[in-house]
């Protein structure tokens, strides 16, 4: 670019004796200079406080320097993944028997990686040499490593060498909700990207997000609410779910169906779908219900959420908390005011939208305040999963999956070949212009959509025609005045 420009516009910027011959060799060893310092680490003193300033550190100040003009912010993050091909090539065909990441990764939740499936290729994958973190290399690139990445709309999923970037994308906040089948969202807001995490394919993916978003609510970020999908909540509860509510950031995801089974919890409540219900629910609500099947319109999850919402109206309700400790305390939900009973007389003071229900025989009431220690809730939500209430609230995920395809393709395309360089700390570089570009591109069409809406509603309203041909025209009726006004 810089040997496009002319002699005067050069001396403009303050650029002397620049000669086109050698300008490629000098940027390159200035990026690389810069490249080293970064990949090292330097501690400096950046608004008052001593930081680490390294790639991560470059990554994150470009992010929050994109953002310093957002028109409009919400404490809400959904949070997704997508796959960065290494422009180092492969020598062979990979298979999953290549895949070496961790069994949380690899995996289903906690059963470990299981039987993989035998390599089926035509030419065994070379390997180059092993990593610090005992992991193979399989190109030129000694940070890339292989992963597994799922199928899109142009290739099918399979193997790949490179590297996997985590984002956080900015979403509407949630309202007010009766917890069962109403959610009003807030305003809207643009899906700018405020975290950003890339690490070697096959890499933990609660190691990737989780530190990194509870660091950044401790000093910039506003964040109380996470929305992601199952790649995120199947791993251990311990490393995902328990930090993430210590920092005060609840969670909300599509549970597996080994999350799902219901497990008896005291003589009054039974552990399912996160939530305690009460023992008292009939019994073909306690069994697992059939959630309705990924790309479903609006009428077909209607279907299945009829018993998620009975379901629901079940389950206890926080009483208080939770304390230093993480203790909640619950109460059952005839004295939470979401069911009545004839059973119980002073239930039946509640409003007449609570439905009235009947106990068993010999059965006054589920028992007094139940205390829950943090770690007997793992996958607990704010809303019970498969209500309307949730649906409305896991939807609001979609907005990253838009920002995962601007970025391979609508915007820019991060595929194979898009950094031409090798390294970790070279693309993190070069990614975060790349998204801080991204920020300003995304808070300009929020603008100029917020501009194209204001200006319509300022428009004059064309004025409607009176009609014709009606009785009083053809009757010939005219209104008629009035009495007098009575003499003052």
């Amino acid at each position: 670019m810089l040997n496009t420009l002319s002699a005067r516009q050069l001396d403009a910027i303050g650029i002397t004796n620049w000669d086109p011959v050698e300008a490629y060799d000098r940027t390159d060893r200035l990026f690389n200079l810069f490249f080293k310092v970064l990949k090292e680490g330097r501690a400096a003193v950046v608004d008052g406080e001593v930081v680490q300033v390294d790639a991560d550190w470059f990554l994150e100040r470009w992010l929050r320097a994109s953002l310093a003009e957002v028109p409009a912010s919400s404490r809400a993050t959904a949070i997704d993944s997508t796959d960065v091909e290494t422009s180092g090539r492969l020598h062979g065909e990979l298979a999953e028997a290549d895949l070496d990441g961790l069994p949380e990764v690899n995996g289903v939740g906690e059963e470990g990686p299981g039987p993989k499936r035998p390599a089926t290729r035509k030419r065994p994958v070379r390997v180059l040499g092993v990593g610090p973190d005992g992991r193979n290399i399989y190109t030129k690139d000694s940070d890339a490593r292989a992963g597994h990445r799922s199928a899109t709309n142009s290739r099918s999923a399979g193997e790949y060498v490179g590297y996997e970037l985590h984002l956080g994308v900015q979403i509407r906040d949630t309202e007010w909700s009766d917890g069962i089948e109403r959610l009003n969202l807030g305003p809207d807001v643009p899906p700018v990207i405020t975290m950003a995490s890339l690490v070697p394919a096959g890499s933990r993916r609660d190691d990737a997000v989780v530190p990194k978003l509870i660091d950044a609510k401790e000093r910039w970020l506003e964040v109380d609410e996470v929305v992601w999908d199952r790649g995120y909540s199947q791993l251990r509860p311990e490393n995902t779910t328990h930090p993430l509510n210590q920092a005060g950031i609840r969670s909300t995801f599509r549970t597996m169906d080994w999350q799902r089974t219901a497990k008896p919890f005291d003589e009054r409540a039974i552990l399912i779908e996160g939530h305690l219900v009460s023992a008292h629910a009939p019994d073909d609500l306690l069994e697992v219900l059939p959630m309705p099947p990924y790309g479903s319109t609006n009428g077909v999850c209607e279907e299945f959420e009829a018993p998620f919402n009975r379901l629901a109206r079940w389950a206890l309700q926080r009483h208080a908390g939770p304390d230093a400790d993480g203790t909640t305390r619950w109460k059952c939900p005839f004295e939470a005011g979401r069911l009545r009973s004839r059973s119980i007389p002073k239930t039946m003071r509640h409003s007449r939208s609570a439905p009235l229900v009947d106990l068993p025989e010999g059965v006054a009431c589920c028992g007094g305040i139940v205390s829950v220690q943090p770690g007997e809730l793992p996958y607990h939500q704010r809303f019970f999963p498969g209500t309307t209430a949730w649906r409305i609230s896991y939807r609001r995920r979609d907005a990253v999956e838009g920002v995962n395809g601007a970025l391979k393709g609508t915007f820019v395309n991060i595929g194979q070949k898009f950094f031409k360089v090798f390294g970790l700390a070279k693309i993190k570089l070069l990614l975060a212009f790349t998204l801080a570009a991204y920020n300003l591109e995304t808070i300009r069409s929020f603008l100029a959509r917020r501009a194209a809406r204001a200006e319509e509603a300022e428009k004059p309203r064309p004025r409607k025609k009176r009609r014709k041909e009606t009785w009083r025209d053809v009757v010939a009726i005219r209104p008629t005045t009035g009495p007098d006004p009575p003499p003052a």
